[in-house]
Formats: C-alpha cells, structure tokens, sequence
C-alpha cells in the first residue's frame, strides 16, 4: 500500500466492510506507468542481462519506499526471496534477492533530495523546490505560505513542544458553523 488506509477506528472499519463484501480494494505508486519503465522493458535485448538493479529514494523507507519497489516489481513480477535491511540514522539500504537472480539494492536517503540541490534538506520545503503551496492541501489560508515558513533555521537546545490534533471531521464541523 502507498499510504496508510485508516487513521482512525470508523475508516478502518469501513474496510473491514468492504472486504467482507469482496470489494476490491486497490492502491499503487504511479512508478508503474512512467514512461522510462516501458522504455527498459522495450531496450531488454539491447541493454543486456539483468543481473543487479538499483534505485534510490530521497526519503524515509517508511514514507517512499513502496515508490521504489512498486517498479521492480514490474518489471520483475512476484518472487523475491529475502530482504536485507541496514539501517543507520539517515538512511536505510535494503537488498533484495529474487528468485530470477537478480539482485535489487534500494536507498532510501532520508537528505538525498537536499544534497543533491547543495542545500540542506529543510530548505527544500520552499517555492524553489515545491510545485504548490499549502493552500492546495489546507485551503486559502495558506496561499503563498509553505512548509518551510514554519521551521527553525537555528537549533535550539531545548524548546517547548505543544501537540496538536486535528482531524477532518474538526475542521468540517468548524467550516459548518
């Protein structure tokens, strides 16, 4: 699955009835449709044997991989046989063994993204590196406005953390009133 198909008890239980009435139930990376996979799978003869493949993603595994992964299986179809994880703050490289043998290594470079635009990663989340704003996702309020408005550019030691939690169904109530 690409992104977590509940966040809370009545959305997975929507699912869990969906299943239940043999639903189908579909989630993809679009990493599939990319024009450059169909251009490999026509150049095979050309490039030659296949023999090690590898990808790199510039965020977390947990957040990115399956973009990473959704094209191997692709091209390779079902039967990888193991994985391998080394992880190090940062990053994780994950190596994948499938039963065609051929070897998969994917990177997921949590910086990868910043380093290769020689800024630090924070600095990304700005209108240099973002197609759209805020407003496209929390509504006009937020027209012109990006992630990077509302983080530090200095570390401080120590700072007070507040939590807040907000759910669609808050800020639909509020917008009713």
């Amino acid at each position: 699955m690409d992104k977590p198909l509940a966040i809370n008890i009545p959305e997975l239980r929507q699912f869990v009835r969906w299943k239940n009435e043999a639903r189908a139930i579909l989630s993809s990376s679009g990493m599939r449709y990319a024009p450059e996979m169909a251009a490999v799978k026509e150049r095979c003869a050309e490039i030659g044997e296949q023999r090690w493949i590898t990808s790199i993603t510039s965020k977390t595994w947990e957040r990115y991989g399956i973009h990473a992964l959704e094209p191997l299986y692709v091209e390779l179809g079902p039967g990888f046989l193991s994985a391998e994880t080394v992880f190090q703050p940062g990053s994780d490289i994950v190596h994948l063994k499938h039963r065609t043998g051929i070897q998969v290594s994917v990177a997921a470079i949590h910086d990868a993204y910043g380093k290769a635009n020689g800024v630090n990663s924070f600095d990304t989340y700005s209108p240099d590196f973002m197609n759209h704003d805020l407003s496209r996702y929390l509504g006009a309020d937020y027209k012109g406005r990006y992630p990077g408005d509302y983080l530090l550019r200095q570390h401080r030691p120590s700072m007070t953390l507040c939590h807040l939690v907000s759910t669609v169904e808050g800020r639909l109530a509020n917008r009713a009133r």
